[in-house]
């Protein structure tokens, strides 16, 4: 009896064996991504960016919902253009400057509220939209 339960632990074992390895195959194939690590920071921003241009300056709070929504858009193009930079140095200094731009901009706004400087804003604010739409269209293929 004894050498007929060898046979079939032996088989059994070895279709465990092979069980295992082909489940981590399958589980390095699915869990791996080919995509690079910038396409989650590319869609943080865009998603970010959209509700930035979605809050209205003229509501009871619409100023501090501005602010607030412009530091995450910051921080989320901040991760965009450090995980992209070496890929795509062009489109992220130009996001970087146009960021810049309307931050300045927002703080000119609210420091001296005139419709000059709210003008300026929009005008910064669609120069972003441009920049995040240009890093947007050159990674596409990527991701």
């Amino acid at each position: 009896m004894a050498s007929v339960a060898s046979p079939r632990r032996a088989t059994a074992l070895a279709l465990l064996i092979v069980a295992t390895l082909a489940l981590a195959a399958f589980a390095a194939g699915c869990g791996s991504s080919s995509k690079p690590a910038y396409c989650g920071d590319r869609t943080q921003l865009q998603n970010s960016f959209n509700d930035l241009r979605n809050i209205s300056l003229t509501s009871s709070n619409g100023v501090q919902q501005f602010r607030t929504q412009l530091q995450k858009v910051q921080t989320d193009a901040t991760n965009l253009i450090n995980s992209a930079r070496s890929h795509f140095q062009p489109q992220t200094s130009a996001l970087r400057s146009s960021l810049a731009s309307l931050q300045a901009s927002f703080q000119a706004a609210v420091s001296s509220p005139s419709a000059s400087t709210v003008s300026t804003v929009g005008t910064d604010l669609s120069n972003v939209g441009t920049d995040v739409t240009n890093l947007v269209n050159a990674t596409k293929s990527s991701c």
